[in-house]
């Protein structure tokens, strides 16, 4: 089938067009609505600002396509390979993406608002200036797992996505918005997080080690068991975090802000404090072995049985904190 006779069926009301072989076709700004092109051959193709929301793309084979500023709005492309596309400044939202394969895709200021991501395959992609707001990436009872490995995703909008589960190691993320984001259980070692906004986050159990936070700005996030061994955390604001049972060993908080935020258990041990702001924190049962709390500031702190006797607390403001023993400073 060639072109013109697939255009001229479409006009006359055909929209099934399933395993149709039309690889390299120029279909730039085509109106393609409703179209099924289950399973097709559209390899290079060339779908340029075409009109293709809603349409019917499932397992359909879209390597290195070209889809810039493509309408895609609620299409379905189940298992669909867009492995080297073009997908640039695309329209995706609410596009139906489960089990995809977008690695090395170009998805750079692409909207994929509310988009079902679950399952996807974005190792490599560009997705920088892209949209996924409300986005969904969590891994579902290992069934689906979205993977980002060695993705670009900096300055993307990311506010509210489900991204628990997911595989984000190694991802650039830098100056993302990532508030009120899920991320539970996602692995983000290695990431550069460096002045993202991680505002009301649920960042339960999620792997942050050796990722780099350096500006980040997580407050009032919600962080139990996270791990953020050797992590880059200078000048992050914490403040008002929940984070009981959290590691820190080894990381970089120095000039970080922890006041008011919920420690227990946590462990600091050979972190880098310095010059931290700790004010009203709760650090019972906190360990600190031979980490560095120079100059940091513990003003009301709670240290009721907090293990600080390695700590280096030169300089450091107790005033007003309850110390290991149970007693006031």
């Amino acid at each position: 089938m060639n072109i013109t006779e697939l255009l001229a069926k479409y006009d006359q009301g055909e929209t099934n067009f399933d395993r149709a072989s039309l690889n390299g076709v120029n279909l730039t700004s085509a109106d393609l609505i409703g179209i099924s092109l289950n399973e097709a051959d559209l390899r290079g193709s060339i779908f340029m600002f075409a009109f293709l929301s809603r349409a019917h793309l499932k397992r359909a084979n879209l390597v290195t396509a070209r889809l810039g500023g493509a309408n895609l709005n609620q299409a379905d492309l189940q298992g669909a390979n867009l492995h080297n596309s073009d997908l640039h400044g695309a329209v995706l939202q609410g596009a139906d993406l489960r089990g995809t394969d977008l690695t090395l895709a170009n998805l750079v200021d692409a909207n994929l608002t509310t988009a079902d991501l679950r399952g996807a395959d974005l190792s490599g992609a560009n997705l920088t200036g892209a949209s996924l707001w409300g986005a969904n990436l969590r891994e579902e009872k290992r069934v689906y797992s979205a993977n980002l490995q060695g993705a670009i995703l900096a300055k993307t909008d990311l506010r509210g996505a489900n991204l628990a589960g997911a595989n984000l190691a190694r991802v650039n993320l830098s100056g993302a918005n990532l508030k009120e984001v899920s991320l539970k259980g996602a692995d983000l070692r290695g990431a550069d997080l460096s002045n993202v906004n991680l505002q009301g986050a649920l960042l339960l159990e999620v792997n942050f080690t050796g990722a780099n936070l350096s500006g980040a700005d997580i407050s009032n996030a919600k962080l139990d068991r996270a791990i953020f061994v050797d992590a880059k955390l200078a000048g992050v604001n914490f403040k008002g975090a929940i984070m009981p049972d959290t590691k820190f060993a080894k990381a970089d908080l120095s000039g970080a802000i922890l006041a008011s935020c919920r420690l227990n258990r946590s462990d600091m041990s050979r972190a880098n404090l310095k010059g931290a702001d700790l004010n009203d924190a709760l650090l019972i049962e906190a360990y600190f072995a031979r980490a560095n709390l120079t100059n940091a500031i513990l003003k009301n702190a709670n240290l009721t049985s907090a293990d600080i006797s390695t700590a280096n607390l030169m300089g450091a403001d107790l005033s007003g904190a309850i110390m290991p023993d149970g007693t006031f400073n």
